[in-house]
């Protein structure tokens, strides 16, 4: 399953929540690395722009892990 959303960080503590490694409100999250959506879709992003992917592992209300990726596109780097 698939889905997409458009968000705009307002501040830069907000956006770390989201983005940084480790276990939070969100669940645990793992910087993917080694994985590129843009190399995957063979696409290129404009110039200035990077990408950053995030795993994301939490519970669902039944108890089961739950596993998501989360890209992030426009000036952001992997930490």
């Amino acid at each position: 399953m698939f889905s997409g959303e458009l968000c705009l960080f307002t501040s830069d503590g907000y956006f770390d929540m989201h983005t940084s490694p480790g276990d939070n409100v969100f669940g645990q999250l793992i910087l993917l690395y080694e994985k590129s959506l843009v190399r995957e879709s063979d696409s290129e992003l404009p110039k200035g722009l990077s990408e950053s992917g995030i795993l994301s592992v939490c519970e669902n209300e039944k108890d089961k892990l739950c596993h998501s990726e989360h890209w992030y596109i426009g000036e952001v780097s992997k930490k």
